[in-house]
C-alpha cells in the first residue's frame, strides 16, 4: 500500500442516479386522522354518558334573610325561597294561595300598592311585580346588583338600593305607582356616593328620609337621605356591621341590628340606646329586626331562640326555642303574632307573641288554591 489512504470516489450524479433526499411529511393527512380518532372518542362519550340522568344544578333549601313580608291587613304572608319559588300563604289556615318562581334565589320581597308583590332575585337586575294572586308579572330593569328594597306608601313608590356595577358604587331608585304604575313610571335615581356594599333600605313614615346601612365596620356605615332636598342629610355609625334597619311609625327613630357586635341600636334625634346581647348565646346573632312600637318591645332572627327585648330596659325579658335557625321575620299587622323564616328549610314558625309560644309550621307542602 506504501502509505496510501484509499478514498471512495463520490457518487456521479447524473442519468440513472438520484441524490437521497428526506421525505416530505404530508401534515394535513396527520390532522384529518387527529380529526378522526377525536370525533370516534367524542361519539364513544355520548353513546357511553347517554343513558346516565342529567345533573341538575344543586339548590339547597331555606330562605333568605328578607324574603318575607305580610300584607297591610295582615291576611296574606308572601315568602320567597332559595330554589327560586315565592309563594302566598293565608296567615288564617296557613295554606297556599298562590305560587311562582324567579330565574335564581328569591333574595327580597315586599308588599306593593294594592297588595302586589314586588320581588329581587339574586343577580338580576329586575324588580319582578306580581299581582295578589301572582298570575301576572310584569318586569322592571333595576341598577346592577340589587340588594334590598321597600314600598312607601308616603311617597308612593317603590325604594330599591343596589351595589351597582361593581357592588362598592351604590345607588338609590324611587319607582312610583303613579301614574303610570311602577312597570312604566319614570324612575328617579340617585348617587349615594359611597364605597361599600349596601345591606339593606327602610323608609320613614312620612317618607322624608331613607336610611341605608352598609357593609362596613368602619365609620359611617349608615346614611340618611333626604328625599325632597335630594342629598344626602346626615351619616351614622354603629358599632359592628349593621344588618338590618327599620323606622318607626309614629316617631323620628331607626333601629338598627348589629351581628358581629350583638347589639341594637336605637337612634332618635338627640339620643342614642344600645342593648347588649349576652356574648355568644343562643340568641346571637341578631339579624332581622322587628319592633312593637306601642309596646316598646323589639324582637329579631338570625339564631335558635327568638328573643324579646324591652327597649326602655334595653335587655331581653323573654325567649322561645326554635325548630330551626331563623332568617327573616314580619309581625303581623296588630303586633300579636311573629312569623319566621328558616334559613335552610322550606318552612315558617308562627309564634304567639303575648305569650312567646311557639304555636304552628307553615311548610311549602300545602298544594295551591285552584
Amino acid at each position: 500500500m506504501n502509505g496510501t489512504v484509499y478514498r471512495e470516489p463520490p457518487p456521479v450524479q447524473g442519468r440513472g442516479t438520484r441524490e437521497l433526499r428526506p421525505a416530505k411529511t404530508n401534515w394535513w393527512l396527520v390532522a384529518f386522522g387527529v380529526i378522526l380518532v377525536l370525533g370516534a372518542l367524542y361519539v364513544a362519550y355520548l353513546v357511553f354518558h347517554s343513558n346516565e340522568p342529567r345533573q341538575e344544578p344543586v339548590v339547597f333549601p331555606g330562605t333568605s334573610k328578607r324574603s318575607l313580608a305580610i300584607s297591610s291587613d295582615g291576611k296574606l304572608l308572601a315568602s320567597g325561597a332559595l330554589d327560586g319559588s315565592l309563594r302566598i300563604f293565608s296567615t288564617a289556615d296557613s295554606r297556599v294561595v298562590a305560587s311562582t318562581r324567579l330565574p335564581t334565589s328569591v333574595m327580597a320581597v315586599s308588599f306593593g300598592p294594592g297588595d302586589t308583590v314586588l320581588a329581587l332575585a339574586h343577580n338580576d337586575p329586575h324588580l319582578h311585580i306580581f299581582s295578589r294572586d301572582l298570575t301576572a308579572h310584569t318586569e322592571r330593569v333595576v341598577q346592577p346588583h340589587p340588594d334590598d328594597l321597600a314600598w312607601s306608601p308616603t311617597l308612593d313608590g317603590a325604594v330599591i338600593v343596589s351595589g351597582g356595577i361593581d357592588e362598592v358604587h351604590p345607588k338609590l331608585e324611587l319607582f312610583p305607582a303613579h301614574p303610570m304604575g311602577i312597570a312604566e313610571s319614570t324612575v328617579q335615581l340617585f348617587d349615594l356616593r359611597a364605597w361599600s356594599l349596601p345591606r339593606s333600605v327602610a323608609v320613614s313614615s312620612d317618607g322624608s328620609h331613607i336610611a341605608i346601612a352598609f357593609s362596613t365596620a368602619h365609620r359611617n356605615n349608615l346614611i340618611f337621605y333626604d328625599t325632597k332636598k335630594r342629598h344626602i342629610a346626615g351619616v351614622f355609625s354603629v358599632e359592628g356591621t349593621p344588618e338590618s334597619i327599620v323606622f318607626s311609625h309614629h316617631e323620628e327613630r331607626l333601629w338598627v341590628t348589629s351581628p358581629l357586635a350583638e347589639t341594637i341600636t336605637e337612634i332618635a334625634p338627640r339620643t342614642t340606646a344600645r342593648t347588649p346581647y349576652p356574648k355568644g348565646a343562643s340568641t346571637s346573632p341578631p339579624l332581622m329586626i322587628a319592633v312593637n312600637e306601642t309596646a316598646r318591645r323589639a324582637y329579631t332572627s338570625g339564631s335558635l331562640t327568638f328573643p324579646e327585648v324591652d327597649l326602655d330596659q334595653n335587655k331581653i325579658l323573654r325567649i322561645v326555642e326554635l325548630p330551626f335557625r331563623s332568617a327573616a321575620i314580619a309581625l303581623s299587622p296588630d303586633g300579636k303574632t311573629a312569623y319566621l323564616s328558616s334559613d335552610d328549610q322550606n318552612r315558617i314558625g308562627v309564634v304567639d307573641l303575648q305569650n312567646m309560644k311557639y304555636l304552628r309550621d307553615i311548610t311549602w307542602n300545602n298544594n295551591p288554591k285552584k
